[in-house]
């Protein structure tokens, strides 16, 4: 458990009065840090509607198809957070997904049960694309603005599309720890020092990061949400098959009322054992690239990924192995895998696995017309066929339906 007297950040802070809570009701992928692993794959969206199209980078997450077949990776069930019952299932604490299509990788930060929107709020991303300490990227997102108790003055709850309040990039990882103020030197967590290790450089053209909150500011229980786009190309991704990059990622949830806050990153331990969290120096504590996992574009048998995952065949109906009945009620059922295995290799369970089940109605019910008898045509009935052929009429007809469903057949 991380531990300080005070939480420094860039652009306000405040003092440390409750113990960092780390929270990891979460799936191990696997137990060293060679095989912690999160695999991006292609983005497909939903057929008919955006087919193969990536997220919409609005800070909007909720129902956005883009993320359809993205790794998802949950810290916490909620069930202790506000506004959830025991006992009863409720949104995580943090969920984190991941996707890419040929330019960009995506990544998605959902943040719930916090008490209150804060300057302090972050989210820490490192990459190390090559394994050369020059080439490796750290970036710091601030999110929010702070509206603490009495809650007065406040800037309003941040809708779809907004910027984030800070955004600072660093590259180089066996300098960005090092500082030489010497007010950061005698105190890392000095709550009013800031500034320990100045960015150093410029975030390249394609990266962009979109925010939303969702909450009252005096609720006590709001979430934050943050969408972010990586160019490949421009953050040196490998693309090869089996090609692995170092990822890290801290996010760091403040509640402005008390002055803690609560860490949940990945990987979830350092090569040694030890929590792998950044704490309260959060410009100088960034850990090691030898603590950090792995992520991969292009996984192969030498590189391969681990978790619960299933196929779409792995989802079937009570009625046939694919295909849902319009006339009576559908059952639906999702066959889950587990591949999980430790740093040892030995399988480890999955537990408090929850699913949603969504359905792309295309189709049901059908605002199309059917055809109608014209002259010179003869219509036959199809036994108890229920389905009928039907054609989109001109805009200025009205075609009344057959009293019957049935198919036309050339005389």
């Amino acid at each position: 458990m991380a531990r300080g007297k005070g939480f420094r950040t860039k652009g306000a802070s405040f003092p440390l009065q409750v113990a960092a809570i780390l929270l990891f009701f979460v799936l191990p992928l696997r137990g060293t840090q060679s095989n912690y692993r999160l695999c991006f794959t292609q983005v497909v969206g939903l057929p008919i509607t955006n087919p193969n199209q990536p997220p919409t980078i609005d800070g909007v997450i909720s129902g956005d198809p883009g993320w359809t077949q993205a790794w998802r990776y949950v810290f916490g069930n909620g069930t202790n957070g506000p506004g959830c019952t025991s006992g009863t299932p409720c949104s995580p604490n943090v969920a984190v997904q991941g996707i890419k299509d040929n330019t960009f990788l995506y990544l998605s930060f959902e943040v719930n049960h916090d008490h209150t929107y804060d300057d302090n709020d972050l989210i820490v991303i490192t990459l190390s694309p090559t394994g050369n300490p020059g080439d490796d990227r750290r970036i710091h997102i601030y999110p929010n603005r702070t509206c603490v108790s009495p809650y007065i003055g406040c800037s309003p709850p941040k809708g779809p599309g907004s910027a984030p309040r800070l955004v600072e990039y660093w590259t180089n990882s066996s300098t960005w720890n090092t500082t030489t103020n010497s007010a950061c030197l005698a105190n890392p967590c000095d709550p009013n020092v800031t500034d320990c290790v100045p960015p150093n450089a410029t975030l390249p053209a394609g990266f962009d990061v979109k925010v939303s909150n969702s909450g009252a500011n005096n609720s006590q229980n709001v979430s934050w949400f943050v969408e972010v786009k990586l160019p490949i190309a421009a953050f040196q991704i490998p693309t090869t098959s089996g090609s692995t990059f170092g990822l890290y990622f801290d996010v760091i949830r403040i509640d402005g009322n008390t002055g803690g806050y609560s860490e949940y990153y990945w990987p979830p331990n350092k090569a040694n054992g030890q929590t792998n969290g950044i704490g309260c120096a959060v410009e100088t504590n960034t850990p090691s690239p030898s603590d950090w996992g792995n992520g991969t574009v292009n996984p192969n048998a030498t590189t391969p990924c681990y978790g619960v995952n299933l196929d779409w065949t792995d989802i079937t109906s009570n009625h046939s192995q694919d295909q849902i009945d319009v006339t009576s009620g559908n059952a639906f059922t999702a066959q889950l895998k587990n591949n999980s295995v430790d740093g040892t290799g030995a399988p480890v369970p999955a537990n408090q696995i929850t699913a949603v089940f969504s359905i792309a109605n295309f189709g049901l019910p059908s605002n199309w017309t059917p055809v109608r008898r014209y002259p010179g045509i003869r219509y036959c009935q199809l036994g108890n066929e229920s389905s009928v052929e039907y054609h989109r009429p001109h805009s200025n007809i009205q075609l009344p339906p057959p009293p019957r469903p049935m198919y036309p057949r050339e005389s």
